[in-house]
């Protein structure tokens, strides 16, 4: 069965899993870091915000400057050869991390994984915009953000074994890797997975006809149509780069909470967080879209935006509280309640500015969203809990660093995502 793209319906669920895995290792090698926070504080002697530099601002930068430039490139290009690009250029670049000697060479590494990453967000959600409409859009979408579950478990799970396996790597790999520390042969051996998908994806994978497209003028350009919808547009993009912001504190301090606060091994921590969290993760990315597409078939044209709000007021309630508690696993207990609502968030976000903007703009509108997740979700989440550590709590009560974080990032994003369901349904119900 084929629809109006096309392409078969088993084919286009095909190249979303294929983008699902594609996101799924970009998680892996942008987080693995979290599990590795400890030993590369103390080979380069840094404190806790400028360690979160590593995992904040050396990926979020230049992830965040080079979204605009690829959802150019999306509205444009082969989808398919940017896609490919990318996966292979941050996974190469993991692996530089890997090799790093200096703190220098491992922040220029990660700013490469950033660049790399950039290009993927703008191009998956135009080629999934391209394969399906309708409700069934929304459930894709739901399903390409999975691959933050999958990425987060992998991340956690691979790295926890990496961290086992380091010895055993060192010595099979003789001089080539005997003077290696631990955290450099996970980094080296996270890599590898990216370079897999890159060749599946450029091996299987056709660019798709652009739908809903225009073709008897000019692509419009990005300004007017801000300057039309500024209230949705601001509303979806920096409510949910809140609530981002408070997600990318969990993926980079929580194990540190437990390794630090609850006295867990690195290993320990990453394969509890590898089986408790992304199945919650996973069940909420799904659960989300075909929850935003049962809502919006009901005729709430704001679907997005309320599934958000209630994700929020959940996830923020939650994570606050397993930060909180003393007994670490009733904190894990509430860290998988939070988790079934994390991924809401992005599906949110994928299927809003899918509803709001024409086929033509689509990827610059989602490379404004991803522009500023690099700038504000993923400098602000790791650092703020850094900040808070090194000059409000304490290092040894990195815990209530967390909570803090997380309190204040998902009261804000509700606000936002409240007085914004105004101006949505306005600019919705006007296209």
């Amino acid at each position: 069965m084929s629809d109006e793209a096309g392409f078969s319906r088993r084919y286009a669920w095909y190249v979303v899993i294929l983008l699902t895995a594609a996101y799924a290792v970009a998680l892996l090698d942008r987080i693995v870091i979290s599990l590795l926070i400890e030993p590369i504080k103390q080979q380069f002697g840094l404190s806790d915000s400028g360690v979160a530099l590593l995992s904040g601002a050396a990926f979020g930068l230049c992830y965040s400057i080079m979204a605009l430039p690829f959802g150019w490139l999306a509205d444009r290009a082969n989808r398919r050869w940017i896609v490919t690009f990318g996966i292979a250029s941050w996974s190469i670049a993991t692996a530089l991390c890997g090799v790093a000697r200096s703190f220098t060479g491992l922040f220029a590494a990660r700013v490469a994984v950033g660049i790399g990453e950039a290009s993927l967000n703008p191009s998956a959600s135009s080629i999934i915009a391209d394969l399906f409409s309708g409700p069934a859009r929304a459930k894709a979408y739901g399903v390409f953000v999975a691959g933050t579950s999958f990425g987060t478990g992998a991340a956690f799970l691979l790295g926890g074994a990496a961290i086992d396996a380091a010895d055993a790597v060192r010595a099979h790999g003789g001089a080539l890797l005997a003077d290696f520390a631990t955290w450099q042969i996970v980094f080296l051996l996270t890599s590898l997975p990216g370079l897999l998908v890159a060749a599946l994806f450029v091996a299987t994978v056709r660019e798709p006809k652009r739908r809903e497209r225009d073709t008897t003028t000019a692509s419009p350009p990005l300004l007017p149509f801000l300057r039309a919808n500024k209230g949705a547009v601001a509303s979806v993009i920096i409510g949910l780069c809140c609530n981002l912001t408070s997600v990318y504190a969990l993926i980079a301090w929580y194990p540190v909470v437990l390794i630090r606060v609850h006295g867990w091994s690195q290993s320990d921590a990453g394969y509890a967080l590898g089986v408790i969290g992304p199945p919650a993760a996973l069940v909420g990315a799904i659960g989300s879209g075909w929850l935003i597409a049962r809502v919006n078939a009901a005729g709430r044209k704001d679907a997005a935006l309320l599934v958000a709000i209630v994700a929020s007021v959940i996830y923020g309630a939650m994570l606050v509280l397993s930060g909180l508690v003393a007994d670490a696993n009733l904190s894990l207990v509430f860290y998988f309640l939070g988790s079934l609502c994390s991924n809401s968030f992005s599906a949110a976000a994928f299927s809003a500015l899918a509803q709001l903007a024409p086929n033509e703009l689509r990827g610059r509108l989602t490379g404004l969203y991803t522009l500023m997740i690099g700038l504000v979700s993923l400098n602000l989440g790791p650092v703020s809990v850094g900040l808070f550590s090194d000059y409000v709590f304490g290092e040894q009560r990195l815990n209530l660093s967390f909570a803090a974080t997380v309190a204040l990032d998902s009261l804000l994003a509700s606000v936002i995502l409240l007085a914004g369901r105004g101006p949505y349904r306005r600019s919705v119900g006007a296209t």
